[in-house]
């Protein structure tokens, strides 16, 4: 998951909250360093 994602999105998704949300099961990749909050818009690339 690491090497095809990058390490900023295996911290993401092994956070309490993307372990919540089961986020590891979403394909994403961070592209930009950042907290994310409610209200943030994400964008599909």
């Amino acid at each position: 998951f690491s090497e095809r994602f990058g390490s900023g999105a295996t911290r993401f998704v092994n956070s309490r909250e993307g372990r919540a949300n089961r986020r590891r099961g979403v394909n994403t990749k961070v592209v930009q360093a950042g907290t994310i909050h409610t209200g943030d818009t994400i964008t599909k690339l």
